[in-house]
């Protein structure tokens, strides 16, 4: 994705691709929507799991038109579903290569058209129709007729499906449906600029002290108790408070349930990049070694609960990952984005235990 070298705009195009279309250009939503979901482009890039030199160019119009799978990492990371998901994938265009000037001495040069031009007549010998207008309007109205029908009918189709959601299910209020922006607290926009979650208190205060956003990703839900326990999940992590003391919940028990993960022995000697986990029978190496000491591993992720191993991540892109499990989270190798800090990323444990219990719709 990140290897695409921009590409150089055409006579005819503005900055961002298009031709004199009304159709939203694809860098503008992306940009409308980061901004109204309180996004850096570095926060963003994190969240879809992209590089920020990646969301700048996108927004400047600067590269090719995203791929499928990019265009689906960015919604779910913006959290769209609906008539904006609809908005935002439909605003992709691909762009022809670079069209070639052609000019004929004394004579101004055009960029050729997707279509064949017709060839303009010589005034002295073949007057232009003055009813040229009328002619133009006339072959532009059967084509806004279709539009206005399209966009009629799906409304009518969006209409019925919400009426006969309505009507045959009731929806069960939970701690993950966004509410209003509270009157203190870090407020984290999801579905809306209006709608989201807030972090307060000693969530808030564990949050900031241990990574941000970066680390923990957005708030998932609100502060609820459960069991006597107060609780609050995050993209990646379930927060929980018990007498006062936050620590993270053991998401990755609890997410690999059923699953035998062979213990190991320790390593002969002393290897400085291994480090051995006499409590589960593992070892973490190498970069997510490095990543698990630099982002207060011991407090937020635990000790490993697994070897290295290859699995899908449930990031909506179906790829197989280079992963390790441990008690509280999981280390992920992204060799999409070798040589930058985002190559070990950490999992969305938080949405994923959301969605087993049915508070967030399945993966897409």
């Amino acid at each position: 994705m990140d290897g695409e070298a921009p590409e150089r705009v055409c006579p005819g195009e503005d900055a961002k691709g298009m031709t004199g279309s009304d159709k939203p250009l694809f860098g503008d939503l992306l940009k409308r929507y980061r901004v109204a979901a309180g996004f850096s482009q570095e926060a963003l890039a994190e969240a879809a799991r992209l590089s920020a030199r990646a969301i700048s160019d996108l927004e400047r119009g600067a590269r090719r038109a995203p791929r499928r799978d990019t265009v689906a990492l960015l919604a779910d990371a913006l959290s769209l579903a609906g008539e904006q998901r609809h908005a935002f994938e439909g605003s992709v265009t691909r762009r022809r290569g670079p069209v070639a000037l052609t000019s004929a001495p004394g004579q101004v040069g055009h960029a050729a058209l997707p279509t064949p031009p017709t060839p303009l007549v010589d005034r002295h010998t073949e007057p232009l129709s003055p009813f040229r207008g009328d002619q133009q309007a006339r072959r532009r109205a059967p084509r806004a007729r279709t539009l206005l029908l399209g966009l009629a009918a799906a409304v009518l189709a969006l209409v019925i499906g919400v009426a006969v959601v309505l009507t045959t299910h009731r929806h069960t209020a939970t701690p993950a449906d966004p509410v209003a922006k509270a009157a203190s607290g870090l407020f984290v926009p999801l579905a809306s600029p209006i709608l989201g979650h807030t972090l307060r208190g000693p969530f808030l205060a564990f949050y900031q002290r241990y990574g941000g956003a970066t680390v923990f990703g957005r708030p998932r839900t609100e502060s609820f108790v459960e069991g006597g326990v107060t609780r609050q999940y995050t993209d990646r992590f379930l927060l929980e408070q018990r007498g006062g003391v936050v620590t993270t919940a053991p998401l990755g028990h609890l997410l690999t349930a059923g699953q035998v993960f062979t213990r190991v022995a320790r390593p002969a000697g002393h290897p400085t990049r291994q480090l051995y986990f006499p409590t589960t029978g593992h070892i973490l190496a190498d970069q997510f070694l490095t990543y698990w000491r630099t982002h207060h591993g011991s407090v937020v992720l635990g000790a490993p609960i697994s070897e290295l191993i290859m699995e899908k991540n449930d990031d909506g892109t179906g790829a197989t990952y280079q992963l390790q499990w441990c008690e509280k989270g999981r280390l992920e190798f992204h060799s999409e984005q070798m040589l930058s800090r985002y190559q070990v990323m950490l999992g969305l444990l938080g949405v994923a235990a959301l969605r087993q219990r049915g508070w967030l719709p399945p993966s897409e």
